[in-house]
């Protein structure tokens, strides 16, 4: 039994509009507060530019249920996520986009197969009618490969939607500090699962800004994933491979009582939560 929160959110953030953050914050809090008995909001800044940052420091600021991990430089949703989620101290751990398309309503949703035994539940979107002709294409082949490549029957890949108990958390925490990656994330959760099931989730259209994920970039990010299981890169530039070390420095930032050894030191400042004193 984890002591912490009833339910952790951990959202990546890299550039995004102000506006989404601010909506995003207030519809997962109206959400929560009538759902849970308490909660914490993670956000793992992956070197977004001064603006954001500093936004993302007001946030945290407002609210003492919100935490704010930075990576100095951009090191992949990859590596940000699993930092959020090693840091995570809630029963129940959610992942989530910042753009909205992710709805926070569709949460208690999300949550209600882990009351029945489940360890995970993976989102599946009920249409990719917000992502353009191209992404709609390459999001059903994506699945189509991945399933082949790391045999697993999975009907959305690309879903970045997702609830685990923590304990399951607990017990793939060694695989993913592990070097080098044992493939995708989603498969290491699978594997050490029970129990898990898919739910079926409606996605949003983006409402402000712009995706991070557009023509080349999205199309790189697939060919990583099937080749390698990651979407960092090997050249120790934006997404390091190293994704161990990197989770391995936000998580003992985070929390003093969770420490691991690292490969190689990141620089990743923490604002606003007295767990690190």
């Amino acid at each position: 039994m984890r002591d912490g929160p009833t339910v952790s959110v951990v959202i990546p953030v890299w550039n995004e509009d102000l506006r989404s953050l601010r909506a995003l914050y207030a519809r997962l809090q109206r959400v929560l507060d009538v759902w849970a008995t308490s909660w914490e909001l993670l956000l793992v800044d992956d070197g977004s530019q001064e603006r954001t940052a500093q936004a993302l420091r007001a946030l945290a600021e407002e609210d003492p249920r919100i935490h704010l991990l930075r990576f100095e430089r951009r090191r992949g949703q990859e590596a940000a996520l699993v930092a959020g989620m090693l840091a995570a101290c809630g029963t129940f751990i959610c992942t989530m986009d910042c753009d909205l398309e992710h709805r926070p309503e569709d949460l208690p949703r999300m949550l209600a197969p882990l009351m029945e035994g489940c360890d995970l539940v993976l989102g599946r979107r009920r249409s990719l009618r917000n992502l353009s002709l191209a992404r709609r294409l390459i999001s059903k082949i994506y699945t189509v490969i991945m399933n082949i490549r790391w045999g697993v029957g999975l009907r959305d890949w690309g879903c970045g939607f997702n609830v685990l108990r923590g304990v399951l958390l607990d017990r793939v925490r060694p695989h993913v500090l592990r070097r080098p990656v044992e493939g995708p994330l989603k498969r290491t959760f699978i594997r050490c699962a029970a129990r898990w099931a898919e739910v079926t989730v409606t996605p949003d259209v983006r409402r402000y800004g712009r995706s991070g994920y557009r023509g080349a970039r999205f199309l790189r990010h697939a060919i990583r994933m099937v080749l390698f299981g990651t979407s960092s890169s090997s050249d120790g530039g934006e997404g390091a491979f190293s994704t161990a070390a990197l989770t391995s420095s936000a998580s003992g930032v985070l929390s003093q009582a969770r420490r691991f050894p690292l490969a190689h030191p990141v620089r990743c400042e923490l604002v606003g939560d007295e767990r690190a004193d």
